[in-house]
Order: structure tokens, then C-alpha cells, then sequence
């Protein structure tokens, strides 16, 4: 008994060690892009803030381009071109997260 509780809770630390890797991975897409064009933007137009203090990036996609591996985006005001090698990897975690919890 003791075995199955300790194997099921090494489970469940490993798929949500998954999951929080697999969030970060998405949010490094957007964080740290590949290529952008900039422009002298206002904070607000390229923020959007749901709980005053906290920030978040505005995220509106434009294009997608599978032969360069990139996701195009705009924040509002610059264009910007992210990889979508760390989605792909963000993906992968959460199906692996999900095959290590549900066995």
C-alpha cells in the first residue's frame, strides 16, 4: 500500500514538474522573440494589466510560418517573430505530463 501511494505521488510531482516546464516554455516564445520590428510605443498599448501591478504582454497573432518554424505576432504596435520550437516542446510536456499522470 505504502509502495502505490509513494509511486503515485512520484507521478504526480513528475507530470506537474511537466507542466510548469511546458508553461515556461510558452512563455518563452514570447519573451525572448527572434526578430521584431521596433517602434516608440506607449506602455499601455503593448501591456494589458487584469490585476493592477501585474502586466502582461499583448499577444495578437498574424501569421504563422511552418517553413521557418515561426509564430508572427504584434504587441500592439511592433511586429514580432517568435520560434515555435519551445511550443512544440511546450506541447510535448503537457502530453507527457498527462501519459505519467494517468498511468
Amino acid at each position: 500500500m505504502y509502495s502505490l501511494l509513494t509511486s503515485r505521488r512520484r507521478r504526480l510531482g513528475l507530470g506537474s514538474l511537466l507542466v510548469a516546464l511546458g508553461a515556461l516554455l510558452v512563455v518563452a516564445t514570447f519573451a525572448f522573440p527572434i526578430g521584431s520590428t521596433m517602434a516608440a510605443c506607449g506602455s499601455g498599448v503593448t501591456t494589458w494589466s487584469p490585476v493592477p501591478g501585474l502586466s502582461l504582454p499583448v499577444v495578437n497573432p498574424t501569421g504563422l510560418g511552418l517553413a521557418d518554424l515561426a509564430l508572427y505576432w504584434s504587441d500592439g504596435c511592433n511586429g514580432i517573430a517568435s520560434s515555435l520550437v519551445p511550443v512544440f516542446l511546450a506541447v510535448g510536456c503537457l502530453v507527457g505530463a498527462a501519459k505519467v499522470i494517468s498511468n
